[in-house]
């Protein structure tokens, strides 16, 4: 997949260029792109997770402790 099309790419680039934000910040913010554009494809809401009947299911509390088997 070519990347030197995707204006958002060309933005972080050019904000990455101009000293705004650094490569850490650049690739972060990429990646988060691309895995909202996935889910978007996939036709799930961003955020919204998938689970399989052969996952080991867990629940995950709001303070990031997991329960379960």
């Amino acid at each position: 997949m070519p990347i030197d099309k995707d204006p958002i790419f060309m933005a972080l680039l050019d904000a990455w260029i101009s000293g705004d934000i650094d490569m850490r910040t650049m690739r972060e913010r990429y990646l988060d792109r691309l895995s909202l554009k996935e889910e978007q494809l996939r036709g799930r809401q961003p955020g919204q997770d998938e689970i399989s009947l052969d996952d080991d299911v867990k629940e995950k509390r709001a303070d990031g402790v997991n329960r379960g088997p």
